[in-house]
């Protein structure tokens, strides 16, 4: 009986070793993911490891560390890379776009401003052969 108890005891220790293992490997292929990702980003961005550190705001060694595997980026470190333009979505579950689409701020010259504040402030009959004529000259050009 007391080898038996022995046994179930080596049992229970070789299961909770195996689930140990088993989170830690999905751990390692979690972090294997992101870095094999952010090299991906460095290929389609023709970036060395400086490059993308500098884009991201993050030190060199920081960056080689992510990449290489070492270590995984933590929020402050996924901030940078956001910064960077990656998608963070896609650089954790490999789903979506590579690159965050960019909202670019366009900036309006004063004249550009001047025709916008006037076209509000016209009454709409004004607004509609604002439109037609704006129009008409777009399409000859």
């Amino acid at each position: 009986m007391l080898k038996r108890d022995k046994m179930r005891l080596n049992r229970k220790q070789i299961y909770a070793r195996l689930r140990n293992l088993s989170i830690l490997n999905r751990k390692w292929n979690a972090q294997m993911c992101i870095s094999e990702r952010l090299r991906q980003v460095c290929e389609a961005k023709n970036w060395k490891i400086t490059d993308f550190a500098e884009q991201a705001g993050i030190a060199y060694r920081t960056m080689q560390g992510y990449i290489g595997g070492e270590r995984e980026p933590n929020a402050e470190g996924m901030s940078g890379i956001a910064k960077a333009g990656v998608n963070l979505n896609w650089l954790v579950s490999g789903e979506g776009e590579m690159f965050q689409i960019a909202m670019q701020e366009i900036a309006m010259s004063e004249q550009e401003e001047k025709l916008l504040n006037n076209y509000r402030t016209m009454p709409k009959n004004l607004k509609d052969a604002f439109s037609i004529s704006f129009k008409e000259i777009s399409e000859k050009q």
